[in-house]
């Protein structure tokens, strides 16, 4: 299976009752002396969420923070001209993911620096539009030995595999990885001279959630968040690349 990523995220979850950083403040760590393209703040909610995001660095980027939690999330930009149509491939992959990591992980790397993180996280969402019914056998390279009953459709696979960091072997990494199906509808917009309200594209998908963090309950020393962040980064390429091999 050649999976491609929908969305490849990193976050750093801070003390859950000290201040919220503003997304604008945590966009002008990312990108110095630049202002997102677009930016919003939650004024009335208890955790005073905002986000900020535009187009950078070739891809569309997303930053969103509360209390406790800021995330920062990359996906591909969709370009289409000169009309936007309805895509029958689905919504825009990325394609290079260990590329896309390794920025998203550098992009990362100055949040932890500004903030006195507790946990730390890396989050790659695979996927791969299908044509057809939703197979098991669709999982047979990702999941060998698995055994789903004969002719079982609509799969859906998941664990936690904790291990220890080479760095400081008494924090505990988590390796959440869920294999499942679905179907998503992507409209990407109308084509010049066309009438408005052009149908949803519905298109089946396999996908593949690779959750790589700090077990909760450990303090992650802000001396180590940077060495951490890329032992964290190399495990979830390993497992996009290995996928259920990694662990055998």
């Amino acid at each position: 299976m050649q999976w491609q990523a929908d969305t490849i995220q990193a976050v750093v979850f801070t003390a859950p009752f000290g201040s919220a950083r503003e997304a604008s403040a945590v966009w002008a760590d990312l990108f110095p002396g630049d202002t997102p393209d677009g930016y919003q703040r939650n004024p009335a909610s208890p955790n005073l969420q905002s986000s900020a995001s535009g187009e950078r660095l070739g891809y569309a980027v997303s930053v969103s923070t509360q209390v406790g939690h800021i995330a920062i999330n990359l996906n591909q930009v969709f370009r289409q001209l000169p009309g936007l149509i309805s895509s029958p491939s689905g919504p825009p992959r990325i394609e290079d993911v260990p590329a896309a990591t390794q920025l998203l992980v550098d992009l990362a790397k100055r949040i932890s620096l500004e903030s006195d993180p507790v946990r730390i996280a890396v989050v790659i969402d695979l996927g791969a539009t299908i044509n057809g019914e939703l197979k098991a056998s669709l999982f047979q390279d990702s999941l060998p030995g698995v055994p789903f009953p004969e002719g079982a459709t609509d799969p859906s696979f998941s664990f936690n595999a904790p291990t220890r960091f080479a760095r400081a072997a008494w924090l505990v990494m988590n390796r959440v990885c869920t294999w499942s199906t679905g179907q998503f509808g992507f409209v990407a917009g109308n084509a010049q001279g066309m009438q408005a309200g052009l149908p949803m594209t519905m298109s089946n998908y396999i996908g593949c959630k690779v959750d790589v963090n700090t077990a909760p309950g450990q303090i992650v020393p802000r001396a180590l968040s940077q060495p951490i962040f890329d032992e964290l980064r190399d495990e979830a390429l390993a497992i996009v690349r290995d996928q259920l091999r990694r662990f055998a």
